[in-house]
């Protein structure tokens, strides 16, 4: 039997350090699935394989998944897909990056970055300095954007330094572009939405937390895979 809407749950799994209230607009507008944000694995000694490991346990296993994944979200996903394939039936990249097989989250970044990063983060850690931290809010109302700087939180090492391993893209992909980010560029977009085979990609004139800036098209655009991933299910 097909699955309908309702049989669809949609996960959604923030970029580096954010707490799972930014997803909070985009939840209470989704109607006809339920949907929940992921609370990340935030152990220091975690490897991206187990960060992956640990979300599938949060998925229910009774309906579709949806997992939508944004900005270092996609390495997860990348994970997701090697390690337990069939287990999500689409994905939605939101200014994800999305590294090839065998490459890493940093090893995909523009140079100087690619080369710096590393060592900066096994020196410094993993949260961002407050500065960074405010210019990925860029576009965001000022109170939120407080909000966001201050509640930051720290990542595993190896989220950023594992590599990828070889995986097939889900059934169903799709990508939201962010025309006004300066924390991951057009091309490095561009690349992601090709390496998760993306059936679709969306532009938005948003910057790099566009679940906060304009949570509606973000909402659009999942109902919009979901409603792919429904008619596939009917054939």
């Amino acid at each position: 039997m097909a699955r309908t809407d309702h049989d669809m749950h949609v996960a959604l799994l923030g970029g580096a350090g954010l707490p799972t209230w930014v997803w909070d607009e985009v939840t209470a507008h989704l109607r006809g699935v339920t949907s929940a944000a992921v609370v990340p694995l935030r152990r220091p000694d975690a490897s991206l394989a187990d960060v992956a490991a640990d979300l599938v346990d949060q998925l229910p296993s009774d309906r579709d998944v949806v997992l939508v994944a944004h900005s270092v979200g996609g390495a997860v996903v990348a994970q997701v897909l090697a390690d337990h394939p069939g287990r999500v039936a689409a994905v939605l990249g939101v200014a994800a990056v999305v590294p090839r097989p065998g490459r890493s989250f940093v090893s995909v970044m523009p140079v100087p970055a690619r080369y710096v990063l590393g060592p900066v983060m096994r020196r410094a850690g993993t949260l961002a300095p407050e500065r960074a931290r405010r210019a990925a809010t860029r576009g965001v109302d000022a109170t939120v954007a407080d909000r966001v700087v201050a509640e930051a939180q720290a990542e595993p090492l190896r989220l950023f330094l594992d590599r990828v391993p070889a995986f097939a893209a889900p059934g169903a992909s799709a990508y939201l572009r962010t025309s006004d980010d300066r924390e991951v560029s057009a091309g490095q977009q561009i690349r992601s939405a090709r390496t998760l085979g993306a059936g679709w990609v969306r532009t938005v004139p948003t910057g790099h937390l566009p679940m906060l800036q304009d949570p509606v098209v973000v909402v659009g655009a999942v109902e919009r895979l979901l409603a792919d991933v429904a008619r596939a299910g009917r054939r």
